[in-house]
């Protein structure tokens, strides 16, 4: 496809050395041994694209054309890489290479072996693999899957064996990852940034554009859109029938990195739920704060009923650090006065230190804050299923912040008593500001009394 052969085209770009480069010199028909223009390959494509064909006709070509070549491939996992492995020996055995190259299948040795001394090995992902090799080509396919330091310790490996190699490449090649794709979007970043012997082939989704969208998906989407005898046989009515998870067909088929895999909670039905800005004068408010998973940041919101007895969020003040947040509480229940009916958290993660806070204050801070409400797991399990039927029925509504929707694009839930809330650990950003919103709609809606079977919100 067009795309593939611009990107073999310009990554295998050398800089002409006719000095110590026979080809260069026109003395030798073999592969060159000149240094390539760029060390570093990153391939950011959608789904579908055909990227993995790329690197088995790369790496299969590199093989051939140099003499004792040491390619290695890997993807997500070493059961991914060994899979896309034997893909390759199957096209290879439906080829005209099939008696001249020989795959060996012995487990954790996988390699196909060339008649000119070259291999192409297949290995785990791990920085343990390389040991003793000095591999001039190395391929990561699927790099979104590794964390920043599982990234990092490969690169630690593969960096010292390709060191005194002039014809070294590593390719990094895949789909857009998610908030913990840390490692394959920091060199993203650098190829967008221009760094030295970095190259950047980069499609997807641009801003303005709908992967849903079948025109659009046509124009971005390497694969589509082809003359007939082009494409590999994906289609775009065969995508726009995914059934991925909203979050999950904006990373895979539009390139477009993510907060998570899926969102609990689509962003759509989160924004359709924006709009309010002050509470009313006379409202009855509920204060909630909440604390980041790590201690980096802290919320305070605070939820009312509007006129028409829908209930309502605002965040209050979000701000980094810690020690501010009950100091900050005292003085929203000082100013609101009688106003304020309850003061709320839950007791399950770090904003615990500002209960106790709280509740070492002495007069003149007001009762309500120094007594703040904690919600038992019980409570929490009940606050999180009320807040997402809330989100289904516009049950409530809230104010628009952005450190709200980023909460909510980023949650993700954790089993508790049988059931679910959301986890702060697990959760790849803060979802303090939605945990502030949760529990002060739970609060707002449910009686004091503890022992209380709680009714069914938003009825």
């Amino acid at each position: 496809m067009p795309w593939q052969q611009y990107v073999a085209n310009v990554a295998t770009e050398r800089v002409p050395d006719p000095d110590r480069c026979a080809a260069c010199a026109g003395t030798s028909d073999r592969g060159h041994t000149c240094p390539y223009a760029y060390q570093v390959i990153v391939v950011s494509v959608p789904r579908q694209s055909g990227k993995t064909l790329l690197l088995s006709v790369l790496l299969t070509e590199r093989c051939i054309m140099a003499d004792g070549h040491q390619a290695f491939y890997t993807a997500q996992t070493g059961k991914d890489a060994r899979a896309r492995w034997q893909d390759l020996v199957k096209l290879i055995s439906s080829s005209p290479l099939r008696d001249q190259v020989k795959p060996r299948r012995s487990q954790g040795n996988e390699r196909l072996e060339f008649p000119n001394g070259s291999e192409l090995r297949v290995f785990a992902p791990t920085a343990d693999s390389l040991h003793g090799y000095t591999p001039p080509t190395v391929c990561l396919d699927e790099a979104f899957a590794h964390t920043e330091a599982e990234g990092d310790e490969l690169l630690g490996a593969i960096e010292p064996a390709q060191q005194t190699l002039p014809h070294r490449q590593l390719w990094l090649v895949s789909t857009r990852g998610t908030a913990e794709s840390v490692f394959l979007h920091r060199w993203i970043e650098a190829g967008r940034a221009g760094a030295p012997g970095v190259a950047l082939f980069d499609w997807g989704a641009g801003e303005g554009h709908d992967p849903r969208d079948p025109d659009d998906l046509v124009a971005f989407h390497p694969a589509l859109g082809l003359p007939p005898g082009l494409g590999n046989g994906t289609t775009a009515e065969g995508i726009l029938s995914s059934k991925l998870p909203a979050s999950e067909y904006e990373r895979a088929y539009g390139n477009r990195e993510t907060v998570t895999e899926s969102h609990t909670i689509p962003p759509g039905a989160w924004s359709d739920l924006a709009g309010v800005q002050e509470p009313p004068g006379d409202a009855a408010l509920t204060i909630t704060y909440d604390v980041a998973y790590d201690r980096t940041a802290a919320t305070i919101g605070v939820t009312w009923s509007d006129a028409s007895g829908q209930l309502q969020h605002k965040l209050a003040r979000w701000q980094l650090g810690v020690s501010w947040v009950a100091d900050a509480v005292a003085d929203l229940c000082q100013r609101w006065g009688r106003r304020v009916v309850a003061v709320a958290s839950d007791d399950t993660g770090p904003a615990r230190e500002v209960t106790d806070q709280l509740r070492r204050m002495r007069h003149p801070v007001p009762r309500v804050a120094r007594e703040p409400r904690v919600l038992t797991a019980r409570e929490l399990t009940v606050a999180w299923g009320e807040l997402l039927e809330g989100i289904k029925v516009h049950g409530f509504g809230h104010d628009g912040d952005g450190h709200l929707a980023d909460a909510a694009a980023a949650v993700v839930p954790r089993p508790v008593l049988d059931s679910a809330a959301p986890s702060r650990r697990y959760s790849p950003g803060d979802i303090a500001p939605l945990m502030t919103c949760m529990v002060g709609l739970y609060v707002a809606q449910h009686s004091q009394a503890t022992d209380q079977t709680p009714r069914s919100a938003f009825a």
